[in-house]
Order: structure tokens, then sequence, then C-alpha cells
């Protein structure tokens, strides 16, 4: 097993993930699914695992990754091309490209030729019908495949935002009319969907008040590593790159990242300071890893975190739930809740107005892996790790006087 830093984990790179496959296919005999994810934590991975191994589960499957569409046509036109030219299954694949080239959406199609060695690659003429129309029609030809077809969207929420724009009432209108029209089609045609981003579409829903287009998933919720599970993945990566890694670091690893559930992605960069040493780690290096981690040279690796909330929710809200984080990452056991509605009084100054804004925004970082409650109603940081990069990077210093995020 490799030590992945950048791309997908897959194929023998791929860690355990057993019980979440399993639980998800399970659902799939009956539902469709949002799977709601941390960053990182490996739902790429596992949606394109999943993908492969579909056809033990009696589906002809297809991974897509809308994140590159620019409009409603152009997913549709990248749905439908990865269908022609990647789904796993060979025989509906040729059934549907069949069935293509004698509808009346051939009429549509520029160029419809073979990508690679099989498939074919198409690009559609927007000028000539509607992309719902197009989206249809392609529904309407997997609904025919002998298979049962399971399409797995990635980095949907990001194609959304692109729709919704600065928020205009013109972006809304376009986000609404996807939103509600690809839910038709869910529940019109006999195909199974497994929907995911490493943005909330559930957030992005509520945030322009469509939480009912979406109403008819299944949510699901991928978390870290269980502390055990995440022992043994750092205990196979030694083993594969013959390091030993003790017990003592390992434990000191873990609780770094954080060992409650831990993030498999920031266990991998951990790792893989580790094995730059040359020789066998002790416990103190752990700290020596950290603090290279959280060089300007690796900003990278964690600045996403405060980039995605402008990306989700917007301003102010963006800036309200920054303000929030800033003031839970000098606390290490938590912060309260009260000091944190407080902390949004000079915004929000009406009671009721800022406990429902609160309690929207602690949902929204709870879901996306940013803050766990504890039993003493305290709001802490998920991960140790990204809570020391808050504090280095983005909080101002204490009674500091400086914007949130200025450093």
């Amino acid at each position: 097993m490799r030590n992945i830093t950048g791309n997908n984990a897959l194929g023998n790179d791929f860690f355990d993930r057993k019980r979440e496959i399993a639980r998800y296919w399970d659902k799939l005999e009956t539902d469709n699914l949002l799977l709601l994810a941390p960053r990182r934590v490996g739902k790429t991975s596992i949606m394109k695992t999943m993908a492969s191994d579909a056809s033990r589960h009696g589906f002809a499957a297809v991974y897509v990754d809308v994140s590159d569409s620019e409009s409603e046509l152009r997913f549709v036109q990248k749905v439908w091309s990865s269908l022609l030219s990647d789904c796993h299954d060979v025989a509906a694949r040729d059934q549907l490209s069949g069935w293509l080239k004698n509808s009346w959406a051939a009429d549509l199609v520029k160029t419809f030729k073979k990508a690679g060695g099989y498939g074919f690659s198409i690009e559609i003429d927007a000028g000539q019908a509607s992309w719902q129309q197009v989206g249809e029609e392609v529904s309407g030809l997997l609904g025919r495949v002998d298979a049962r077809c399971l399409i797995f969207i990635d980095e949907l929420p990001v194609f959304v935002l692109k729709l919704l724009g600065d928020g205009s009432k013109a972006g809304v209108d376009r986000v609404h009319q996807f939103l509600y029209w690809i839910r038709t089609i869910r529940q019109k045609f006999p195909i199974r969907w497994m929907l995911a981003g490493s943005v909330g579409l559930d957030t992005v829903a509520a945030r322009i008040n469509v939480a009912d287009a979406i109403n008819d998933l299944h949510i699901e919720k991928l978390d870290g590593f269980s502390h055990e599970i995440a022992d043994e993945f750092l205990q196979a990566l030694a083993a594969s790159y013959g390091i030993t890694l003790g017990s003592d670091v390992r434990n000191r690893v873990l609780e770094r990242v954080g060992s409650d559930r831990p993030i498999p992605y920031y266990l991998q960069l951990m790792f893989d300071q580790l094995r730059q040493l040359g020789r066998e780690p002790v416990t103190g290096d752990v700290e020596t890893a950290v603090e290279n981690l959280l060089r300007p040279a690796h900003k990278n690796y964690f600045d996403y975190w405060r980039q995605r909330l402008f990306e989700e929710l917007g301003r102010p809200d963006a800036e309200a739930a920054i303000l929030l984080l800033n003031r839970c990452c000098y606390e290490p056991g938590g912060e309260l809740r009260g000091t944190l509605s407080l902390s949004l009084a000079g915004a929000i100054a009406e009671t009721d107005q800022r406990e429902n804004k609160l309690r929207f925004l602690l949902d929204v970082l709870q879901n996306d892996g940013y803050l766990i409650e504890s039993e003493r109603e305290r709001w802490s940081f998920y991960s140790p790790l990204l809570r020391a990069f808050w504090m280095k990077r983005i909080a101002p210093p204490p009674a500091s006087g400086k914007p949130a995020g200025e450093r």
C-alpha cells in the first residue's frame, strides 16, 4: 500500500471502509443517497471504488465529477459522455450508445466519435434543444438498459454554486430550476443516484430555501476512521515502507490528528513527514512533523477549510462562522455555546434571530467536520491539527482587534 497524499487512494492503496460501503450498498437497493463528508475524508475514493465494484451488486455504474461543468447543458453532456465512455458495464454501455444513435437526440449531437479504445465522446449543440429535454431523453434511455443503472455524481454542490453565482435572483432561479429538475428525474426514471461533494449540498439548498428539492435523498454521513482502524492504517503504511512505527508514536500521531475520528488524509500527511526522517521515528518527531505541516509552504493543505465557508455560506454567514471558529480555537476544552452566542451579538442584536443563526451555523460547522459538541455543551475543533492551523494562520491573536482571517 502506497501513501497517497495527492490523488485518490484506489485499488491496493484503498484501506478498509468495509462497514460504510456495505451500508451504502444496502441503502442503494431502495433509495438514492446524499453523502455528506468533510473534505479529505475519502468520499471520492469510496465512490470510485464502489463504481468499479458495482456489477457484483447488480448495477451498471459510472462515476462522474461535475466540478468543471459551467452550465446545465454541460452538466447533462458530462454525465452523458461519461455513461457512454466510462460505464463499467460494457453491455449496458453498448445498449445505450446504440439507442442514442437511433433516438431523436442524435440530431443534437455535433460530435459522436470513438473515445479511446471504447465508448463514445459527444458534444451537444445547445441551439437545438433545451438542456432539460436532452437530460430527460438520456434518462429515458437509461431506464431501458437491461441492468440497473447507478450514477455517482461527485462535487455536485460545486456545480450548483456556479449556477448560483453572486446569489442574485437570476442565480437563485437557476439553482431552483436545476435542483427540482434533477429531483423529477430521480423520481421519474428507474435509475439510482449517489450524490456527494466537498461542500454540503444540504447547506446550499437550505441557504436558498429549496431544502425540499433534496428531501427524497437518504442522507449518509461519512466520518474519519475509528481509532482502531486508524491505528491499523498507520501500521499497514509502516509495514509497506519497511518502517517501524511504535505504539507510542502511533498514539501520538492519533492524538495530534484527532483520535476520535481521524481524517485519513491527515494521517497520510503525518506519515509522509515521519517517513522522510530516514530513521525510526520517536515520539518527539511527531511534534516536529506538526510544525512542518503548519509552515507557510504547506498552507494549501488546510486553507481550503476557510475558503470553503465562503463558497458554501456566502457573506455574511461565512464571516460569522469564522468568528465562531476563532473563538473556539483558543479554548482547548471548547467554548461554551452561550459565549459563542454573545460573540455574534455585535452583528445580530435580536436574541431569537441570533439564536436561530447560531443554531444554523453550528449545525453546518458540525456536519462539515469543523467542530464537535462535547457532553459539557462546549464546542471544540474536530481535528486538533486543523485547530493548530486555525490558531496559527487564520484567527487573530485574542483582543488584537484584527479582522477574522487577517494574518
